[in-house]
């Protein structure tokens, strides 16, 4: 019965590691940079314009911390 009951848990721990490994935030996201600017001069109070900025999120918020 305990035997049984280990099983069962190491087996949802499995599932749930899986399903945890497997989310979207792990995975690198392509930056898109087509943005226009009707004077060709960059806009520095549109975050659109920033390669990286303290409020953007981008790849490199993605890297792990080891």
């Amino acid at each position: 019965m305990f035997s049984q009951n280990i099983s069962y848990i190491a087996l949802l721990f499995l599932v749930v590691l899986m399903a945890v490994s497997c989310s979207k935030k792990n995975y690198a996201t392509r930056a898109e940079y087509n943005f226009k600017s009707t004077d060709a001069k960059p806009h520095y109070d549109d975050l659109h314009y920033w390669a990286a900025h303290p409020w953007k999120w981008d790849v490199s918020d993605s890297v792990k911390l080891t």
